[in-house]
């Protein structure tokens, strides 16, 4: 019997080592966000701004524009579908090892509750804040203050024999599989989208409704106390630390039943609390900082194009609150791009870049080998070949002057084109 139990031991430990080797030798982190890696180690500059939320925040928020413009170290700590409790376990776990000196709140978070995903079976994308987590104590404690209240504690503590879980290993926002080792998301925490939107109703349709309700309903509560109550946590936990925290609403196309009263929870607790140094939202003012519906990926995510010119507008906004001034010809990235299908087959590109970028066109067979590589540093008007599933077009970014201290590695990133459909 003592032989029996000792081998079914010795078998359990095995299978969990190479459980274990095998998930980390499989995993790409730069799946998920790269900011937890830099956290950890724990011998890096501080952060000077640190935005926190969820999908809103790492898709709508481009930091390196902010980084470049303003000269500041900004990243983005968010994952999937994260409600606001989950947020404040994200601060807790990571004023262990850094104090950014100030955090940026995307209210998103505020919609959703751990209860509600688990009830629809969403608990990966609770388990995807877990992601990263070395120290095994930390992530004990992580999951204990996630799962304490809910019946599903055997599944999360199955999370502690993984360095890293399976759910969002492949959410990657149409990056193909075959491409692992090109990553585009680990870049401080932002994750770009590559569509644009087909069918939606217009910005200003939509932030007329959310006006119209949030007057009409003012700060009437929530049907869940929960995500204000896990606000209110966050909120002293960082007063607790000095850290002002601003907030913001980034722009949405939907109509959602919660957000005129989070809208107007927010908009009351500007002028009541002083934990909140600041809030502004997007959701509203879309068509005064020009948002458009072409800016968006799907009705609650802003594509590339978009994320780029919406971030100058929070970096505006920011500039004012913080008094930092910015110099966006610094800046590199795209303002917008668009393409025509010529009469001949071929297609013509129009890029319009910030004023310190060089961008290089690359063309790739099926095989991955490049046909040709072109760059450019103006706004671009180039002609080519029919893109198709043979012939891809993507491109890379550099900046024509580097700031010294501030370097980003363009170069080595592969970005495909946003019109490219492979047709």
């Amino acid at each position: 019997m003592k032989r029996a139990l000792r081998d079914a031991a010795v078998f359990i430990l095995c299978f969990l080592i190479i459980f274990h080797i095998l998930d980390r030798m499989t995993f790409d982190i730069s799946n998920t966000s790269s900011t937890w890696e830099y956290i950890q180690k724990g011998d890096s500059e501080p952060i000077d701004i640190l935005f926190m939320g969820n999908s809103h925040a790492f898709c709508d928020v481009n930091p390196t524009i902010i980084n470049q413009a303003m000269d500041l170290n900004t990243m983005i700590l968010g994952a999937s579908s994260q409600p606001m409790d989950q947020i404040y376990e994200n601060l807790k776990l990571l004023l262990r090892y850094v104090h950014p000196k100030v955090i940026v709140l995307e209210a998103e978070g505020l919609l959703l509750t751990t209860d509600a995903l688990l009830k629809r079976g969403k608990e990966g994308y609770l388990y995807s804040n877990f992601d990263s987590i070395w120290n095994p104590l930390l992530r004990l404690s992580a999951i204990t203050d996630t799962v304490s209240r809910h019946e599903k504690w055997p599944e999360a503590y199955s999370q502690l024999i993984r360095p890293m879980n399976m759910w969002t290993r492949f959410q990657d926002h149409e990056a193909e599989l075959q491409d692992m080792g090109k990553r585009y998301n680990f870049i401080l925490g932002h994750c770009p989208r590559h569509n644009i939107i087909e069918t939606a109703e217009e910005p200003v349709n939509v932030e007329r409704k959310l006006i119209e309700a949030r007057e009409q309903e003012g700060a009437e509560p929530l049907n869940v106390r929960a995500p204000v109550d896990a606000l209110d946590a966050f909120l002293d936990l960082a007063a607790r630390e000095k850290i002002p925290v601003y907030i913001f609403k980034a722009p949405i196309l939907s109509y959602e039943t919660e957000l005129p009263k989070v809208a107007g929870i927010l908009a009351e607790k500007e002028h009541s609390d002083p934990r909140i140094s600041g809030y502004m939202n997007y959701s509203e003012q879309m068509t005064r900082f020009g948002i458009e519906k072409d800016d968006f990926s799907d009705i609650g995510h802003l594509n590339r194009e978009g994320a780029n010119k919406f971030t100058i507008c929070v970096m505006d906004w920011l500039s004012g609150e913080l008094g930092i001034p910015y110099d966006l010809s610094k800046a590199t990235g795209i303002r917008e791009e668009s393409f025509e299908k010529l009469p001949d087959g071929r297609y013509r590109y129009a890029v319009s870049l910030l004023d310190n970028t060089l961008i290089r066109f690359i063309i790739r067979n099926g095989n991955g080998e490049v046909i040709s590589e072109t760059e450019y540093s103006d706004i671009n008007y180039i002609e080519m070949p029919r893109v198709s599933e043979s012939n891809r077009l993507f491109y890379r970014i550099c900046a024509k002057t580097e700031i010294p201290g501030r370097s980003y590695p363009f170069d080595s990133i592969e970005y495909k084109f946003m019109h490219d459909t492979g047709e």
